[in-house]
């Protein structure tokens, strides 16, 4: 491939007094008449584009000043880019009577004091409007033998009345109102690695944008979860874990002129081939952002597993014995001599003649109990619709604990003892996972953004593209002081994937002192 050699990024050089004031130009490529200088004279050169400082700390320039850095060192177009870094300035001395003739030459050797500033052409003010607003990839000026340019001077005096960069232009727009960077959108199909959590999504600026916000977007579980803790305990459930990936939408997708037909999508759990559910997904945003909208695509499955945070039955409270009791879960319990008694704010139930029965109005695949065997024995059986044993579990000892059987079709649970054992609770499914993670049933994924004041703001989605099994839906972010993160909660009908975050990082800012900043090419 033939790359074309870009132009120089020197776009000449000035020769300035020690206000900075230009009282000259030197001529490029050594052609025409030597300008007069002064012992006094700054030279200043000027870059059309930013320049990587590839000096060194030996060079005969020493930069007194660090160059103010830039987000991107590319400049040009989105077809070609490229980067520019200044590898030598060097000093040379006319010794003989022909300029032109580099025999007439003599190198002059260092160390001489030089320091980066940035452009002056233009207002000390940010104006808005049409105005060309800043860029960190704007070309910086080197100016050579002084530590202290002060360039925003040079405009000073008469005849620059009109110039933009005259800092006596500041005062009067100095309180105009200006407009907002411009949006940037990060796209789940750009997913980086970043330590520590599940990928960065970096901001791409649109093609032309004068002053674009700049932001990463990170993707991570709520605080006190990890990707290891979720699948064991999902596992646990038979849910096998399904790992968050790029990969393709269900047709491609135009947002604000870019074309996207990949994204990211939310790790998830699957039980037998149908979706259980997504995890939750924090957002995390480098920037806080005053506005925007955030882009998801969702696939409903026709045939998804039915969560269910089990059978709990707490036992009954009241004075004297009882024969039985109809537990919350409608499961009938039964037996001989029950003596429910109150433990510290707990009621529990003593079994006097040892055995406690329970009858469920259906069939469920695993049943606890919590038992204290009263320093003897207990023993849990679980039984079918045909009174099969399905399952036995037993404990010895002295103290609350967990006797647990796991088998599907169960229709009946026998709990026996020695000594009297006391019940506390009985379960019908214990899913540990279900404590850490919540599926509220919903049309579409519940999306919470908070902001600078940690105040939450629930976002309703309108379907931006598709209809069917696999619509993009958008949340609009209000304007606000600054949004921080998003937080999408699991979602029990289907798959979720990231399109795209877009937002406005900040409004653009004014300089504390009168200079300028720096504007694109």
């Amino acid at each position: 491939m033939n790359i074309p050699v870009p132009e120089s990024p020197i776009a000449g050089m000035d020769l300035c007094d020690h206000l900075a004031v230009v009282k000259g130009t030197a001529a490029r490529g050594g052609a025409g008449a030597v300008p007069t200088v002064w012992p006094d004279t700054i030279a200043v050169l000027r870059f059309a584009h930013f320049a990587e400082d590839g000096l060194g700390g030996a060079a005969d320039f020493q930069r007194r000043l660090t160059a103010p850095a830039a987000l991107s060192p590319w400049s040009g177009s989105t077809e070609l880019k490229y980067a520019f870094r200044l590898k030598t300035v060097t000093l040379w001395k006319l010794t003989g009577a022909d300029p032109n003739n580099a025999a007439h030459w003599t190198l002059v050797p260092g160390p001489f004091d030089a320091a980066w500033w940035l452009p002056s052409w233009r207002a000390a003010i940010i104006e808005g409007g049409d105005t060309t607003g800043p860029s960190t990839e704007e070309g910086r000026e080197l100016g050579l033998f002084s530590w202290d340019p002060r360039a925003w001077s040079r405009w000073l005096g008469e005849g620059s009345q009109e110039v933009p960069g005259n800092p006596g232009n500041t005062i009067e727009h100095v309180c105009d109102e200006v407009a907002p960077a411009d949006p940037s959108c990060a796209y789940g199909r750009a997913r980086e690695y970043a330590y520590g959590v599940l990928g960065q999504f970096r901001a791409e600026p649109p093609a032309g944008a004068a002053f674009p916000s700049r932001f990463k977007v990170f993707a991570r579980f709520l605080d006190g979860l990890d990707a290891g803790m979720l699948a064991a305990l999902g596992a646990d459930a038979g849910w096998t874990w399904i790992p968050g990936a790029v990969a393709p939408l269900h047709g491609a997708i135009d947002l604000h002129g870019t074309v996207l037909a990949e994204g990211w999508r939310f790790p998830s759990w699957r039980a037998v081939g149908k979706i259980v559910g997504t995890a939750p997904i924090v957002l995390p945003l480098s920037k806080p952002l005053l506005g925007g909208e955030l882009v998801l695509e969702v696939c409903t499955d026709k045939d998804a597993a039915v969560v269910t945070t089990g059978i709990c039955d707490a036992m009954p409270s009241g004075d004297g014995m009882i024969d039985g009791f109809t537990g919350k879960s409608k499961t009938k319990y039964s037996g001989s001599s029950l003596q429910p008694f109150l433990v510290g704010d707990q009621w529990a139930l003593r079994l006097l003649k040892n055995v406690l029965e329970g009858q469920y109005p259906g069939t469920i695949d695993a049943v606890a109990v919590d038992v204290d065997p009263n320093g003897s024995t207990a023993t849990l059986t679980a039984y079918d619709a045909n009174n099969g044993v399905l399952g036995t579990a037993t404990t010895v000892g002295a103290g609350r604990q967990w006797l647990r059987i796991e088998a599907p079709g169960i229709v009946k649970m026998r709990l026996t003892g020695e000594k009297q054992p006391v019940v506390y609770e009985v379960l019908g499914r214990k899913r540990p996972i279900l404590d850490l993670v919540t599926f509220k049933p919903s049309d579409w994924p519940q999306v919470i953004a908070v902001d600078i004041h940690d105040k939450q703001t629930a976002l309703e989605p309108e379907i931006l593209k598709g209809e069917g099994e696999c619509p993009k839906l958008r949340y609009k972010l209000p304007e606000s002081d600054g949004w921080t993160r998003v937080e999408v909660a699991p979602w029990n009908r289907g798959d979720v994937a990231l399109v795209a975050l877009c937002g406005v990082t900040s409004r653009r800012g004014r300089p504390s002192r009168p200079r300028s900043t720096t504007a694109p090419r």
